[in-house]
């Protein structure tokens, strides 16, 4: 009230709204942030996450990708993306934003390989790797090809519904 163009205090009300997962108040306030602060690239990922939040799926990529426009290499918005991809039914798209904001991270080298396995199970649950790997099993069985499992990160998402400790 005291300063009502005031773009982060904008921000912080949309941050407790989100938190509050009062998601449409939050996108309220975000908007309001970027129309007072449009250089704020961070508001483009929160807005993503409240209208993620909301079910937007296609407004949740748009303002990702405005994100990834201002800021091409923070990895952030390109992981938001692909969780966003993926949740929207994209597995290809969503893997292509992965490997992006992987390489990101590995191009700033400001993250330790614990840090970027976080990240990553944060972004990819590990029940979205065994929902991906059933509906891939699946395919290839209406296909007529025989499937089994021997090692890696998607054998650890069925067998022990985490990422295996020898792939972190």
């Amino acid at each position: 009230r005291i300063r009502p163009d005031y773009a982060d205090a904008h921000c912080n009300l949309g941050n407790a709204l989100h938190s509050l997962q009062l998601y449409e108040y939050a996108a309220l306030s975000y908007r309001r942030a970027l129309e007072l602060a449009p250089h704020l690239v961070r508001l483009h990922t929160y807005l993503g996450f409240v209208l993620h939040g909301l079910g937007q799926t296609g407004p949740a990529q748009d303002s990702f990708r405005r994100g990834i426009a201002a800021v091409p290499t923070d990895p952030i918005n390109h992981f938001s993306l692909a969780e966003s991809l993926l949740t929207g039914g994209d597995l290809p798209g969503s893997i292509r934003s992965l490997e992006e904001a992987l390489r990101c991270m590995v191009q700033r080298g400001a993250l330790s390989a614990p840090a970027r396995v976080e990240l990553v199970r944060q972004v990819y649950a590990v029940h979205m790797y065994a929902d991906a790997l059933r509906a891939v099993m699946r395919r290839m069985g209406d296909a007529g090809i025989e499937v089994f499992l021997i090692g890696g990160t998607l054998l650890g998402a069925m067998r022990e519904k985490d990422f295996l400790p020898f792939d972190k």
